[in-house]
């Protein structure tokens, strides 16, 4: 009868006290949590790629995936899975189409409320990235009329002759000139007509974007360029 004695005696400790019991093992585990919370510890965690662009620059396609090594307390590197540092890194209008970018553990943000969490690296610890810079700059306006009737010792000439072109850089700096094309005809008392420029296939846009057409003295000293902030006569 000893093994039956026995299995009662671990009977009744398995069953007697089950509240006091539940209580201690509970304590038990929060105790447990809260140490080991505050035990130091590394992880990776992943890291949201936030660069700060200059408006004439633009990133193509996406980042590749980033991870930063940080070592502090299991709780505060458990805040970094639900709100992720951001990397954050500066390009000016001088960005190279082409960029390889040392990743340095100085541009990762940590997250506010985050503390005693310190970046040990970042993986990988460089990346490769596309841009498209964009420029602008002034161009002259070139006319391009149909049959026009204009009067005796006079030229038909653009107001503004020159506007802002702006779009991809290598793009920009292949226009030379902006066209300004008229093809119906127009007669000697409907001058002064307003005509908008034609940039289809050259990737950039003018600004303005259309152009007057007004009559000159052939003999006429050409007027100086217009300055860039100031509005064409006729032009909305």
């Amino acid at each position: 009868m000893p093994a039956a004695r026995w299995r009662k005696r671990l009977t009744a400790a398995l069953s007697e006290r089950l509240g006091y019991k539940a209580a201690a093992l509970f304590f038990a585990v929060v105790l447990w949590v809260a140490a080991s919370g505050d035990e130091p510890t590394t992880r990776a965690v992943p890291v949201r790629f936030a660069p700060a662009l200059d408006s004439s620059v633009r990133l193509l396609g996406t980042a590749p995936a980033m991870h930063a090594v940080v070592a502090g307390p299991a709780r505060e590197l458990l805040k970094l899975y639900a709100t992720p540092p951001a990397l954050r890194h500066a390009f000016g209008p001088e960005t190279p189409g082409a960029v390889r970018l040392e990743l340095r553990t100085a541009d990762v943000d940590l997250p506010t409320g985050v503390r005693d969490v310190v970046v040990r690296a970042v993986e990988p610890a460089m990346v490769a990235l596309r841009f498209e810079a964009f420029a602008e700059r002034r161009v002259p306006v070139r006319l391009a009329l149909g049959q026009v009737d204009a009067p005796a010792g006079l030229e038909l000439v653009p107001e503004p002759d020159t506007v802002i072109v702006r779009g991809p850089r290598e793009r920009v700096d292949r226009v030379d000139a902006i066209t300004a094309t008229l093809r119906a005809r127009l007669p000697a008392d409907s001058l002064h007509a307003v005509v908008a420029l034609d940039t289809a296939g050259l990737g950039v846009t003018a600004r303005p974007s259309r152009v007057q057409i007004v009559t000159r003295d052939r003999h006429a000293v050409p007027a100086a360029a217009v300055a860039p902030d100031t509005p064409a006569i006729g032009v909305p």
